[in-house]
């Protein structure tokens, strides 16, 4: 079946830097999959930068709306030379009028000038895929994504979602061609414009995924993978090769980077793929439906959130609830002679969590994962 064959990726933001990563981009795509006979559906976020700096334009920065206009022109030229580059201006030139309408502090504009990021990534995409021989062709997501009308953080409509891309995609598939749409956005049933919060990409992803059966989600960033600690403070964190769906929206939920808390909703109710998430050259983490009984009831990771002068620290893996668990990490923690505030669980979460004051924060890390990760 054509399902069988087929894969959706998303490229993340932190990889598209400039004209020369998305031709990189587009090569590393046709050789691990197009090359190899997969079916191909590419999710694409914004360059980088370029969403916080779009914000900045939505709360009156003339300057940051220049630095978008240069970035996005620059690798325009790169890619396509001056053709490309004219369709990427009448993009701006939009993107300009609509900033004009900032001054109103409407979240409907803020969504309007949100989506060119996006809107802009998926022109580039297409264009350094078809300069590499890959036959590729833009879907638009305000068409195709349908959503609530909550904006900012909207949600999917599945159904809606699926009458469009049911009939559009799987056709692209049937004739070899690569369909890239933009993540992170979407539209409500009345066309306007809606975005779907902080790695809203993933959601995207999983959701076309998910509507159409597929059984497996590539979800590109820079790093190899959902590493057992933030390894900005922990340098001897490790790339986790699995965990369980459960798992890694309890990790979403306490800080953990580059997974939107809604990325594994329509993976639970609709369509369980498996969701891979790493480099394209190292793509080190896998996340699934369900656990074998041998690898719960110890921490997988620790991720952390700040809440005034205490910082959460989250050690989460399924079955860390237990008594027995619990017991067990308590006695390792308080042999440590960490200065803990607190802790806390929840019956069937899959974590536990202790307070610290956040000068702390590095020690604890550290402390934390050499006891209960490291090993």
């Amino acid at each position: 079946m054509l399902k069988d064959k087929a894969v959706v990726v998303k490229i993340g933001g932190s990889l598209l830097k400039d004209g020369k990563s998305y031709i990189k981009i587009a090569e590393q795509l046709k050789t691990k999959f197009s090359e190899k006979g997969t079916n191909l559906i590419v999710v694409v976020s914004a360059m980088k930068g370029i969403t916080d700096k779009l914000i900045e334009a939505y709360n009156g920065s003339i300057g940051a709306l220049q630095e978008v206009t240069n970035k996005c022109e620059e690798a325009a030229e790169h890619i396509g030379g001056s053709k490309l580059k004219r369709k990427v201006c009448e993009e701006l030139i939009r993107l300009e009028a609509t900033f004009k309408l900032a001054f109103t502090k409407d979240p409907i504009i803020k969504d309007l000038i949100l989506s060119y990021g996006e809107r802009i990534s998926k022109k580039l995409l297409v264009e350094a895929l078809t300069l590499c021989g890959v036959k590729a062709v833009s879907l638009d997501a305000i068409e195709l994504i349908k959503t609530d009308d909550t904006h900012g953080n909207a949600s999917i409509e599945y159904r809606d979602t699926y009458k469009r891309i049911v009939t559009s995609i799987p056709i692209l598939l049937n004739e070899n061609v690569v369909p890239v749409i933009e993540g992170f956005i979407g539209s409500t049933s009345h066309g306007v414009i809606t975005t779907l919060g902080r790695g809203g990409s993933d959601y995207t992803a999983t959701t076309i995924a998910a509507l159409l059966g597929i059984n497996e989600v590539y979800l590109i960033t820079d790093m190899p993978g959902i590493m057992t600690a933030d390894p900005k403070y922990v340098p001897s964190a490790k790339v986790v090769s699995e965990i369980s769906y459960v798992e890694a929206i309890e990790a979403s939920l306490y800080g953990g980077k580059r997974l939107h808390p809604r990325t594994f909703h329509p993976l639970i109710n609709i369509y369980s793929s498996t969701v891979r998430i790493g480099s394209l050259e190292n793509v080190g983490t896998a996340i699934v439906k369900s656990l074998d009984i041998a690898k719960r009831g110890r921490p997988k990771l620790m991720t952390y959130k700040f809440r005034l002068d205490h910082v959460y620290i989250a050690l989460i893996g399924e079955g860390i609830h237990e008594h027995s668990v619990i017991s067990e990490i308590i006695s390792y923690v308080n042999k440590s002679n960490l200065n803990y505030e607190g802790f806390y669980t929840f019956k069937n979460r899959p974590s536990i969590v202790f307070l610290f004051k956040n000068e702390l924060l590095e020690k604890a890390l550290n402390t934390l994962h050499n006891l209960l990760l490291g090993k």
